[in-house]
């Protein structure tokens, strides 16, 4: 299993981002496959396909909500940019 995590590791490393912004000591980062979200040392990883619905509303976060029902705000000042980048990656799948 180590063998497999280093393998897909090696592929995100080497997969350039779409589209990347960073705000409040959050950073997330659209590829081709999923979206990555990183705050406060942690990690979200989000494949595209489980993505059912991406809003953003007044305040200053994005909310993502996935096919299992999990609902996740990234708070970003370019939630307009990010909304798009995040539907066009997903029109490519």
């Amino acid at each position: 299993m180590l063998v497999w995590s280093g393998i897909i590791l090696v592929l995100e490393a080497r997969m350039a981002a779409l589209f990347e912004t960073k705000y409040a000591g959050s950073r997330v980062s659209v590829f081709p496959t999923h979206v990555e979200w990183k705050m406060l040392g942690q990690s979200k990883v989000i494949p595209l396909n489980s993505i059912s619905s991406v809003e953003h509303g007044i305040d200053f976060a994005l909310t993502i909500t996935t096919t299992g029902g999990d609902t996740i705000k990234i708070p970003t000042k370019k939630k307009k940019e990010l909304q798009a980048a995040i539907l066009q990656a997903m029109a490519g799948l």
